[in-house]
């Protein structure tokens, strides 16, 4: 399953960290490789298996 984090939109007048905000999505993108359904996803490319990628992708959806 794909998950998106959300991005909330920062009212006008309000500080805003965005390195705050983007070290979070970085450290959810970094752990969203740690399962097996991407490391074959990505493996796949690595290794240029079309076939492999597009059941890998089924598999996923």
């Amino acid at each position: 399953m794909l998950h998106r984090p959300t991005l909330d939109r920062v009212p006008f007048g309000k500080d805003d960290n965005i390195e705050e905000r983007a070290r979070m999505l970085l450290n959810f993108w970094k752990d969203c490789r740690q399962s097996d359904v991407w490391n074959n996803i990505y493996e796949a490319i690595d290794n240029l298996r079309y076939d492999q990628l597009i059941q890998e992708l089924e598999k996923l959806f």
